[in-house]
């Protein structure tokens, strides 16, 4: 009887003990041979992208063999933040970073939206998904403690009908925000002060501004209103109560990293106000362009204000 199935995950904790030791290519061996035997296991998947991501550091030989192995993870395994954090770093360092958005569109499935598609519009680049990869752990921890269908309830309370199939990719989308605000209040990232925090506080809720406004008509019904008064008036409670959403999130986020830091002492560590008549303006006004398109509703000009310039998808 062959050792891997007489004895199950030996090659695991044998190719854990190499790799500790510094034999990452005979940590390799025997995560392979495990793998013939426990293909699905995906303790042993991640041991095995643990182990291509040293040698690739030492070695560029393994680079291929390490980015193959992550973008195969990427079709198999679902919500694979691992292995995406692998993809972007990878593609970065060749200077090519675009090519990491279809693997993050494949592996972040959110129909009929796409991942790359939602953060060229709310101008979010890959290097802040890339933080929010390297926290996703913290992050999943504080979308149990506050899901995001909390804010489908505060709406309905406003006598709006949300569709909650937004979740999933606001979700998604929420991430990089999160890990953008974890990199910068993380002490292992170096000494906090009150310009970090606030620099953390005033970025979050700017560009919570933009991506609560993305889901446009979805914050208001489920079913398109045929009526067009029934249209008007739900864009109106949306456009009067969105920004109560984007203050709730921000909150929560920094708030939850607060408490994580220990970052506790309102007198050492103050949040500046935000300027919260622009906030909602801005994300009044992006709601009403999104919905007016998706309604086909007349907007008048001046209601509408200035259209933010298109960012190119990628």
């Amino acid at each position: 009887m062959p050792i891997h199935d007489k004895w199950p995950y030996v090659g695991y904790w044998f190719s854990k003990a190499l790799a500790e030791v510094g034999r990452e290519v005979e940590a390799l061996a025997q995560i392979d041979d495990e793998l013939a035997v426990r293909p699905d296991n995906v303790f042993l998947l991640d041991q095995k992208l643990l182990i291509l991501r040293e040698l690739r550091s030492r070695d560029a030989s393994y680079e291929d063999q390490a980015l193959k192995f992550a973008e195969f993870r990427a079709e198999a395994l679902p919500g694979d933040f691992l292995g995406l954090s692998e993809i972007v770093e990878i593609w970065e360092s060749r200077g090519q970073s675009n090519a990491a958005w279809p693997s993050i569109d494949q592996n972040l499935r959110c129909d009929p939206y796409r991942v790359s598609q939602l953060a060229a519009d709310a101008a979010i680049d890959l290097s802040e998904f890339a933080a929010g990869f390297k926290y996703a752990s913290l992050y999943r921890q504080f979308s149990m403690k506050f899901p995001l269908e909390d804010h489908c309830v505060t709406l309905h309370s406003y006598g709006l009908s949300p569709d909650t199939t937004l979740i999933r990719p606001l979700i998604f989308i929420l991430l990089p925000v999160f890990g953008i605000a974890a990199q910068t209040l993380d002490p292992a990232n170096g000494p906090l002060n009150a310009e970090k925090l606030n620099a953390a506080s005033s970025r979050t809720v700017a560009t919570m501004s933009r991506v609560f406004p993305l889901f446009g008509a979805k914050w208001l019904a489920a079913q398109e209103p045929g009526d067009a008064s029934d249209k008007r008036r739900l864009l109106t409670l949306g456009m009067c109560y969105l920004t109560d959403l984007v203050a709730a999130e921000t909150g929560r986020q920094i708030g939850f990293l607060r408490g994580c830091y220990g970052i506790t002492d309102e007198e050492i560590f103050p949040i500046a106000q935000p300027d919260w008549p622009e906030i909602g303006s801005q994300t009044a006004t992006n709601l009403l362009q999104r919905v007016a398109r998706e309604w086909n509703m007349h907007i008048p000009e001046e209601a509408s204000g200035p259209e933010r310039p298109a960012t190119e998808g990628v």
